[in-house]
């Protein structure tokens, strides 16, 4: 057994040195990264170096049909930057590779065990095994009454929450098991947009790790044309709680957003929004 949390650190916040010894393992031992073309460049999508990190270990340390369950994303199993993670499988210089099964994954991300907003999830892997769909799949809730603490016991925590069980499989319109999960429940139809092209372009959004400094609460517009604000309560948590941007007191309306969250969005409506400084802008040359 091997039971860990392993750092989640997005790609482009590493330092150059560390970056080159890390495509050692990422491109020449463990392949794990297949993209071409344009996105044939480290940090495709923001990969996150808890991937990598896991592929050491169970290679080093786990035997076969032992199990590995680390604290990791929720977003690894939904994300384009994790495809190669969600081959399970250790392919290592050639050797035969060695096959991977998710026997759990265990989705805490509306608990928010850390108290940071964090997409948190518990992946259990059994080594040695050709992993199977549907994998199982439990997300956590909050009892209405109830809010979990960081430092709550497990008795306590298991009393404040249930579990739903529900399956993932990869995106049936996709036709590929690297495909994003899809979480869904064991007696639901496994849904399908079909056939067709999408009228929407899909686009990243905005960049805003910073969460602390550029999430704001605006106050007033001012007699001479700004915006008066404070840093956004919500966001003054974690190692950058002291961060703030308020003591400029005042910001040009023009690098002022409004930012919506899924948590702002209901059927067919959309009552709320952040406020988000966004200092600068890149777009494609067409836009």
């Amino acid at each position: 057994y091997i039971v860990g949390n392993p750092p989640w650190i997005k790609w482009e916040f590493l330092d150059e040195g560390y970056k080159q010894r890390l495509e050692t393992l990422y491109l020449d031992i463990y392949e794990l990264f297949s993209h071409s073309g344009m996105e044939a460049s480290l940090g495709y999508a923001h990969d996150d170096i808890c991937v990598v990190f896991m592929f050491v270990v169970m290679d080093k340390y786990l035997k076969d049909d032992g199990l590995l369950s680390f604290v990791v994303k929720q977003t690894l199993y939904k994300s384009q930057a994790s495809s190669e993670l969600r081959k399970f499988k250790i392919e290592k210089n050639g050797d035969s590779d060695s096959p991977l099964k998710v026997e759990q994954v265990q989705d805490l991300l509306e608990i928010d065990p850390f108290e940071s907003s964090s997409e948190t999830s518990v992946l259990v892997l059994r080594k040695g095994e050709q992993n199977e769909y549907p994998v199982d799949y439990q997300v956590w809730h909050e009892r209405p009454e109830d809010s979990v603490k960081e430092d709550d016991e497990l008795e306590v925590v298991l009393s404040k929450t249930v579990r739903e069980d529900k399956i993932a499989v990869p995106d049936p319109d996709e036709d590929d098991e690297l495909a994003p999960w899809i979480v869904t429940t064991e007696e639901d139809t496994i849904p399908s947009l079909g056939d067709g092209s999408n009228f929407y372009q899909a686009r990243h959004g905005i960049v805003n790790d910073l969460v602390n400094a550029f999430f704001i609460e605006v106050e007033k517009k001012t007699s001479d044309g700004y915006l008066k604000f404070n840093n956004n309560p919500e966001y003054t948590h974690g190692d950058s709680k002291d961060v703030k941007l308020n003591a400029v007191e005042k910001i040009e309306p023009e690098y002022v957003y409004p930012m919506v969250k899924s948590r702002h969005v209901n059927k067919w409506n959309q009552d709320e929004y952040y406020n988000v400084i966004i200092p600068k802008k890149k777009a494609a040359a067409e836009n």
